[in-house]
């Protein structure tokens, strides 16, 4: 019996996890609803309006012994379509519209820095080369005095599991200070495997060097990203960079930026200063984004804005974009737009924002007829 109970009590302990502490849980969440209304100025096609839902909820659990768990789901990701619901693509994401869907989820791990593993979310540039994106990579981050440093893998494209149709993509990148600036620089590596889908580059490599930076000099805001690219579909390196520059008056604050792109369309996310252009990041798509700043583009905008109280805020902006007539890079797609933005933000508790904008944008193509493409939404986000 002596044998048995203890034989019992060695199995009991084999099968035991190792006993830690509590794990600390973290849990945060968001939910954004969007009405919106979009006119394309086409002959014969009525305005696209409708209301759509974002829900996600987040669950952080960090061990005593420094490990971290990331967690966040979609819950919600639909335009509003009745009470027979929606199981097609998202509207937000590509993630499927009524199914939960992983956004994020990764493990990080104490390991000279920290390690991540999993999906995780890439930004780089202000937006201007990655913007809310969502990769499955492994991670390194650390830091040498006072620079952040890391070295990355993604899975960018996964093909059969016994053939050689992959993109995968290996990084390195560096943030630090450099006087009253704050500045990274990025060098991505794309390797396309021998049988990747896409004839035109496969068994081909992709380069990309991007630096950014940020500072505040003598009251001015300052912040710009430059990229070079050399894709291999096309015989000439990809280029593309923008300059902002704003002033606090205490009053409003103004605000400026440039924009040259020669190949290199900045991301989706990008902030053109109108919400009807680019504005719109890869996993929170916006539904009034109908434009994009092109890959020959020259352009800048204003905008100008200011706070009536505590709580609301008024915004409004002009541009100018002309998107050339190069076809270095694919088909051209010349155009000049121009456009008009209006935006009332209501902090309506610590919580919760709702928010409307107004906007137009002119486009004038150098083949066919001109359009005025109006967009307006009302807009209510709460996080926690």
């Amino acid at each position: 019996m002596k044998k048995y109970a203890s034989a019992l009590a060695l199995a009991a302990g084999l099968a035991a996890p190792a006993a830690f502490a509590a794990p600390t849980i973290d849990f945060n969440g968001e939910y954004e609803f969007n009405a919106y209304s979009v006119d394309m100025d086409q002959p014969g096609v009525r305005s696209d309006r409708a209301s759509a839902q974002l829900l996600r909820l987040g669950v952080n659990a960090k061990l005593d012994d420094g490990v971290q768990l990331v967690t966040r789901l979609n819950l919600s990701n639909r335009t509003w379509t009745g009470d027979a619901g929606n199981a097609g693509a998202g509207v937000y994401s590509p993630d499927t519209a009524d199914n939960v869907t992983l956004d994020l989820g990764y493990v990080q791990l104490p390991l000279a820095g920290v390690l991540r593993v999993g999906r995780q979310e890439s930004n780089w540039g202000n937006c201007f080369v990655s913007c809310d994106d969502r990769r499955d990579r492994i991670q390194w981050l650390g830091r040498v005095g006072t620079t952040s440093i890391g070295v990355g893998y993604d899975k960018r494209l996964e093909g059969a599991t016994n053939n050689a149709d992959d993109g995968t993509g290996y990084y390195a990148f560096a943030i630090g200070k450099i006087g009253p600036a704050v500045a990274g620089l990025l060098y991505y590596h794309y390797r396309f495997s021998d049988d990747f889908p896409n004839a035109a580059t496969a068994g081909d490599e992709l380069n990309l060097l991007s630096p950014y930076f940020q500072a505040k000099i003598a009251g001015i805001d300052l912040q710009g990203t430059f990229a070079y690219q050399d894709h291999p579909a096309f015989d000439d390196e990809q280029l593309g960079a923008y300059l902002r520059a704003g002033y606090d008056f205490g009053v409003v604050k103004l605000e400026g930026q440039l924009v040259w792109t020669d190949g290199y369309a900045p991301n989706q996310g990008f902030d053109s200063l109108s919400s009807m252009i680019n504005n719109s990041p890869e996993n929170k798509n916006s539904a009034i984004s109908r434009a994009a700043i092109g890959v020959d583009t020259i352009g800048g905008a204003l905008r100008v804005s200011g706070n009536v109280n505590k709580q609301v805020k008024l915004i409004g902006a002009v541009g100018y974009y002309d998107n050339g007539d190069s076809n270095d890079f694919g088909l051209a797609n010349e155009n000049e737009m121009t456009f008009v933005d209006l935006q009332a933000h209501y902090q309506l508790t610590p919580s919760t924002l709702v928010w409307a904008t107004a906007g137009r944008v002119s486009i004038d193509p150098a083949v066919g007829r001109d359009r005025d493409i109006d967009g307006f939404s009302l807009n209510l986000r709460t996080t926690f």
